[in-house]
């Protein structure tokens, strides 16, 4: 299940969210001008997911997704790898 889905949006802000226990919190699909500030993801399987987006921002986003033996491999990350992730795909899409 997402919370959040957008495609093909301009214009759009998500503000003061938090997810919780969700496969993604937030996916964006061809979308430009999008905004997300101030959100919370507890518990889901995928964060933020932006594809072929552009002059987007993400700001204030915490992600806490706890590290479970025996998980999937792709399902682990690095919180410091996250922007540098996120501000590639917003480039490259």
């Amino acid at each position: 299940m997402i919370g959040i889905f957008i495609q093909g949006g301009s214009n759009n802000s998500i503000i003061n969210c938090t997810f919780e226990g969700l496969g993604t919190a937030i996916q964006a699909t061809n979308t430009h001008n999008l905004k997300i500030d101030t959100a919370n993801v507890v518990n889901c399987e995928k964060g933020i997911g932006l594809n072929n987006c552009w002059d987007s921002e993400v700001n204030n986003v915490t992600i806490d997704q706890p590290l479970v033996e025996n998980s999937k491999p792709n399902n682990r990350f690095k919180l410091t790898k996250l922007t540098s992730l996120i501000r590639y795909f917003m480039i490259h899409g």
